[in-house]
């Protein structure tokens, strides 16, 4: 697709349009464009930034920055609250765990991984993270007990996880935590199931070795064998989906 296709212009520009609704407009907007100062500037930045979008915060800088120069242009304003608007930037971090995709990218990567051509089981567990928004080290140490297929809902004692386990540990009282599973995701859960070893107790195993738990690096491997090597990695997912979510206006 080429920069100039009509496509890519329109989705630039409903993109565009979202973020002015969801993220300027709510401060900027109540404000008269000739009173706008860098400090209000600052606060939509920082409400984004906040929230770990850097890229979206970026973007939105580069779009204030065109916003207030046609404002120049057209005699709305006097001085330009821009000026300076780079270096209220947070550093944007190296990609680490948690390079993710943005939304008008993740159409190819679902063609991508339908066409992976490694182990059934690697694919179907990085369906498995995108349809629940689980983290990895969730679904790696899943047990079959879990999964309520009947009821469609995944359950992970409060205790296993890393955020709460010390909390546990001391005796405190933590609600497990309840994961909704669509009509897609109980079938591959029970996709999963069919493929088991008799005495398997983990969802996902390792290979040749049904009483472990899959190794740690499998559905990065999995990533990087369709070609997303370095753009994105399974902790990434949530961030990707979160994002993505975010900009559909969902509110759950």
């Amino acid at each position: 697709m080429g920069i100039d296709d009509p496509k890519r212009r329109n989705s630039t520009k409903t993109q565009i349009e979202r973020y002015l609704k969801k993220d300027i407009l709510p401060i900027l907007g109540i404000i008269p464009i000739e009173k706008i100062t860098l400090r209000d500037i600052q606060q939509v930045l920082r409400k984004v930034e906040n929230r770990g979008a850097l890229s979206i915060a970026e973007k939105l800088r580069c779009w204030l920055i065109d916003i207030f120069r046609h404002a120049m242009l057209d005699g709305l304003i006097k001085t330009n609250p821009t000026t300076d608007i780079g270096f209220l930037a947070l550093p944007k971090p190296a990609p680490k765990n948690n390079s993710h995709l943005e939304m008008q990218d993740i159409p190819r990567f679902l063609i991508a991984l339908s066409r992976y051509p490694g182990d059934i089981q690697t694919k179907l567990a990085l369906k498995l993270l995108l349809l629940t928004g689980g983290r990895p080290g969730e679904l790696r140490f899943s047990k079959l007990e879990q999964f309520d297929l009947d009821n469609q809902v995944w359950t992970i004692p409060a205790g296993e996880i890393k955020q709460f386990k010390r909390l546990v540990n001391a005796g405190h009282v933590i609600p497990d935590y309840v994961i909704p599973l669509s009509r897609q995701a109980v079938n591959i859960v029970r996709e999963l199931l069919s493929l088991r070893y008799a005495n398997q107790p983990y969802l996902l195993c390792g290979r040749g070795k049904p009483h472990q738990p899959v190794s740690e690096n499998t559905f990065n491997q999995g990533i990087k064998r369709i070609g997303y090597d370095k753009k994105l990695t399974a902790h990434g997912l949530r961030g990707m989906l979160s994002t993505a979510l975010y900009e559909l206006d969902y509110e759950g």
